[in-house]
């Protein structure tokens, strides 16, 4: 099984949502990403990584390597402070992608023990429309 790793945002050019202390998200994301691709080859997945300024270069490395997963990993930020938790976002309709979406947000939400937002179809979203995983 391939899967397709995607660290949101471009540390150093797009760094996504700026936390309280100034942490940027883009920093956190490649962190995570790293993690996240390491624990997958060790159950013996070969997992691409990708980050890059240009969406369209990142949906291109999914597609050529003819992932079967995408997984894009983002931190976001909402002027509402009482606006926390985890929310997983899947394509729509895609069965496989609710079933995955499902699994990754009752995983976090288990672990860290954060506020559960659920699982939410999508169909709008630059990364989700444009690869075929």
């Amino acid at each position: 099984m391939r899967i397709c790793i995607n660290a949101g945002h471009f540390y150093g050019v797009d760094p996504g949502a700026i936390g309280q202390r100034g942490t940027q998200e883009a920093f956190i994301t490649k962190v995570i990403a790293s993690h996240v691709k390491k624990y997958l080859e060790g159950k013996g997945y070969e997992v691409f990584s990708v980050s890059s300024k240009s969406l369209a270069a990142v949906c291109k490395t999914a597609n050529e390597n003819r992932c079967d997963y995408f997984v894009s990993i983002h931190c976001n930020a909402a002027v509402n402070k009482e606006a926390r938790g985890t929310e997983t976002f899947y394509f729509k309709g895609s069965k496989a992608g609710r079933k995955l979406a499902q699994s990754i947000n009752d995983e976090i939400v288990d672990t860290l023990g954060t506020r559960n937002r659920g699982i939410k179809e999508t169909s709008g979203l630059y990364v989700v429309k444009n690869t075929k995983a």
